[in-house]
């Protein structure tokens, strides 16, 4: 049940990266055409590029820790791959540092996205907030996609036992 309901926040992610990324192309066009054609710079154009930008980081990252496209030095699986036991002791080590991290850099956004409260931005006027807001919900999505990858492994052991 829980890992359907990822899976449709995966679908959503999936929308949202390329509305972001659709939206950054637009607003940067605007401004160049603002630009150089009209010679009147929309200053309001590159703070919400530079918003939509975080947010796509975000979205994308965790994108990626779904699809399993994140950086990674993976030597280790092809010098294991004929030792499949130690292959995904490692493999497990390694996601239970990951969840670990996630998890420390999720409460860290948490405590920082409440001490942006009351603040907004330079030139737009909007709560700040609704532009933090995305780093605790991206890191808990990639925390819970994380928890599935690590769920999967551990299915390994459970076979073997």
């Amino acid at each position: 049940m829980v890992w359907r309901v990822l899976e449709k926040w995966y679908k959503v992610i999936s929308l949202l990266t390329w509305l972001l990324m659709g939206s950054m192309c637009l607003l940067i066009g605007f401004q160049i055409l603002n630009r150089f054609l009209f010679h009147v710079p929309a200053a309001w154009t590159e703070e919400f590029c530079r918003y939509n930008f975080v947010w796509l980081t975000m979205v994308a990252s965790s994108k990626a820790m779904h699809d399993r496209q994140q950086l990674a030095v993976d030597i280790m699986p092809y010098l294991l791959a004929s030792k499949p036991m130690l292959k995904n002791i490692i493999k497990l080590f390694a996601q239970i540092l990951a969840l670990f991290f996630l998890a420390v850099i999720f409460k860290q956004t948490v405590l920082f996205c409440l001490n942006s409260i009351g603040t907004s931005c330079l030139t737009v006027r909007i709560p700040i907030l609704y532009v933090y807001i995305i780093l605790p919900i991206g890191f808990l999505s990639m925390f819970l996609f994380e928890l599935e990858h690590t769920a999967n492994t551990m299915k390994f052991f459970l076979k073997r036992a």
